[in-house]
């Protein structure tokens, strides 16, 4: 299964200079790298949570009953979308070489760059 790119202005229907410049991206690999990204979310969260606290960056469950005054409160962590964040780019960024294989292969580039830019 492939996704098609064109070259072509989705409102006013005019290509680029090259009009028969395609990519295609392979829906399997866009699924692995995504299944992978989000192992690698699960994985690194819970061994991170604790990093957070330490620094002081978590945060109260108000919602839930209170332990007895001298137990503390369950801590929740604040800042564990910065991992999420994190690896959403790593994958964006490993993508970027499969989607633009066809501009990155010299034997396969014509030397126009109009339409990349």
């Amino acid at each position: 299964m492939y996704i098609f790119f064109s070259r072509t202005h989705p409102h006013t229907g005019a290509s680029g200079s090259d009009s028969g410049a395609t990519m295609w991206i392979s829906v399997d690999s866009l699924l692995v790298m995504s299944a992978l990204g989000m192992a690698l979310t699960y994985k690194t969260i819970p061994k991170l949570r604790e990093m957070f606290v330490k620094a002081g960056l978590f945060g109260i469950d108000l919602s839930k009953k209170r332990p007895p005054p001298p137990a503390e409160p369950a801590k929740v962590p604040e800042a564990t979308g910065v991992i999420t964040g994190c690896i959403f780019l790593m994958v964006t960024i490993l993508l970027i070489p499969l989607t633009f294989s066809k501009y990155l292969v010299s034997g396969n580039s014509d030397g126009d760059r109009d339409g990349i830019i």
